[in-house]
């Protein structure tokens, strides 16, 4: 049956619009086919503690998969970051008019709050994960961090390099406080005093302006934003 689902998975997974090949892709275009349908019949029907997806390190059960099949659920971060995964294959991702672009997962998400929690002076950073990962963000004009707010709510930081300002994709508008995002998210990196042979004119990231990219709420729950899902 699992083959089943993967057969069935290859040939629809390309059967939804992609934005870079379309003037507007409106809400029709996705809902559920019969085909998709009856993917998730298979799915749901498998045992929970079941891997059934395996995308560049990121492994799902059918458990963590269930988050999807329920309109109120929160959307677990494993199944964000294989979403992520997905998306970094696509080059047209990686690359747009704005530069070079990075998608952070939502694990190093988490430690990069972990780490924001305590002071930059306290963080070893020849001994500390974030150093290899600040070095890798330094190469890129663009970094794009998904967020998650108390396990309720999830919106899309970028982190943009050549404007030197923090935007902020969130479908509930203006309706969440951001100082979680300057203090913890991002002023880690202007503590990293070593750094060196970086291509961003400026490392004060805790500085920068916030910008609200989403004047208007899209939703009116706290449930996932389409800023990730889009």
């Amino acid at each position: 049956m699992l083959e089943e689902v993967c057969t069935l998975k290859v040939v629809s997974r390309y059967n939804k619009p992609m934005k870079v090949h379309t003037n507007k892709v409106v809400s029709q275009d996705y809902i559920c086919t019969k085909e998709d349908k009856d993917i998730i019949e298979k799915i749901k029907s498998q045992p929970l503690k079941k891997v059934l997806v395996h995308i560049n390190g990121a492994f799902l059960t059918i458990e963590l998969l269930e988050c999807l099949f329920h309109k109120t659920a929160h959307v677990d971060g494993d199944v964000i970051s294989a979403y992520i995964n997905l998306i970094r294959a696509e080059e047209h991702f990686r690359n747009w008019k704005g530069g070079k672009v990075f998608l952070e997962n939502t694990f190093i998400s988490s430690i990069l709050k972990h780490d924001g929690d305590n002071d930059v002076e306290q963080i070893n950073t020849k001994q500390d994960t974030i150093q290899k990962r600040v070095d890798n963000y330094l190469k890129h004009d663009m970094i794009f961090i998904p967020i998650n707010i108390k396990m309720s709510h999830w919106y899309l930081a970028v982190v943009n390099a050549q404007e030197r300002e923090i935007h902020v994709l969130d479908s509930l508008s203006g309706a969440m406080h951001r100082e979680d995002l300057k203090k913890q998210q991002i002023s880690i990196v202007a503590g990293l005093k070593e750094l060196k042979n970086h291509m961003w004119k400026d490392l004060q990231v805790a500085e920068w302006p916030i910008i609200e990219k989403i004047t208007r709420p899209m939703q009116t729950d706290g449930y996932i934003t389409s800023s990730l899902t889009d």
